[in-house]
């Protein structure tokens, strides 16, 4: 499935990856211009940067030292940058669903990878993609399998969490420093970017948990996603428009969902469906995803049957609501709902299937 939403990162990334310049004898300037960027573009309060750019920016800064409060501290690294993100998953009801907050909304860091992840028999694998060979090696996937390590070592007060790594290509740099922040050794030159969290505290109730903040923070860090995952182009107004339209029930179908979105537009379906591949998508791309989004949603923050969960979302029957979400999601709405299968389950994701998120530091 195509998507509307822009493939950028957040300009904190840009920023620190400046930092590193002198470790690889090229001026921030010189990096700046490489990438065809500004320092306005790197300094903007809230800035995105294009991800063709950034990943310049990533080649150019590969052979450079991680910032060492990656492999040190707690959660304090993600909250100079991402306060919001920092806030809920630091502050959820347990370690799973500060996970499963992760993974949906780790996209305001970037969205130029993937972060999938399966469990089997207690024990949680997250297999990280690149979107494209941004650096040599494991490099982007040791960053983000830090914050998940720190993540649950947040809410394993006694740290018997215990991980295994890993990783494509070559050792890095600080390779002890990594291995000794994990407590494990790291499998380098694998085929697949790998993390295993194996920790029995995935259910038990955070015992710091404050249910208020939790609240305000939630919707604060939605807002923060939405401005991100809905961009200022003509798929990002259709998407808003659907949204609407099925929160509404002004439509009880697909095809009066559409017509009702041309009829908003003025447009005919012709022009609709031209005008969104010239965004890269199709009016189908876009029902189908803000369909699922909404049915996440409801599952996560509501006790509504699911069964009327479906009706609200245009399905004929439960069964074909039930159907739907297995194929886009991989479990059932119930299996969703409750966090957890007796086999494999994929942990609630992004807006965009799977997760997305920018190779960071």
């Amino acid at each position: 499935m195509m998507s509307a939403r822009p493939r950028t990162v957040s300009n904190a990334v840009a920023r620190a990856l400046l930092g590193a310049a002198n470790e690889v004898s090229v001026s921030p300037d010189a990096m700046l211009k490489l990438a065809g960027l500004t320092r306005a573009d790197v300094l903007a309060p809230g800035g995105r940067i294009p991800g063709p750019k950034h990943q310049v920016l990533m080649h150019l800064a590969a052979h450079a030292p991680f910032d060492p409060r990656l492999f040190d501290g707690g959660l304090q690294f993600l909250f100079v940058d991402f306060r919001n993100l920092a806030a809920v998953c630091g502050n959820a009801p347990t370690l799973r669903q500060a996970i499963h907050t992760f993974l949906r909304y780790r996209g305001v860091i970037g969205e130029l990878d993937t972060l999938v992840c399966h469990e089997r028999d207690g024990v949680l694998q997250f297999d990280y993609h690149p979107e494209a060979p941004a650096v040599p090696g494991g490099r982007s996937a040791l960053a983000n399998f830090a914050m998940l390590v720190k993540l649950a070592r947040h809410y394993d007060g006694a740290q018997a969490a215990r991980f295994s790594c890993a990783l494509q290509g070559q050792p890095i740099r600080q390779q002890h420093d990594a291995e000794d922040f994990l407590r494990c050794r790291i499998g380098w030159d694998q085929v697949v970017n790998t993390l295993q969290l194996h920790s029995a505290q995935l259910d038990t109730p955070f015992p710091q948990h404050n249910a208020l903040l939790h609240e305000v923070f939630s919707a604060q860090l939605a807002a923060e996603f939405d401005g991100i995952s809905r961009p200022d182009t003509f798929a990002g107004q259709v998407e808003r428009l659907v949204h609407d339209a099925l929160v509404s029930g002004v439509a009880d179908g697909d095809d009066s969902l559409l017509a009702h979105i041309c009829d908003t537009l003025h447009i005919s379906r012709w022009t609709l469906r031209r005008r969104l591949q010239g965004d890269g998508c199709s009016a189908s791309d876009i029902v189908v995803r803000v369909k699922a989004d909404e049915a996440r949603r409801m599952l996560r923050e509501t006790t509504a049957p699911i069964g009327d969960i479906g009706d609200r979302l245009g399905f004929a029957n439960p069964s074909s609501f039930t159907r739907f979400f297995r194929e886009n999601e991989g479990v059932s709405p119930a299996v969703y709902r409750g966090g957890r299968s007796n086999g494999t389950t994929t942990l609630p994701r992004t807006l965009d299937t799977p997760s997305r998120a920018a190779g960071t530091r």
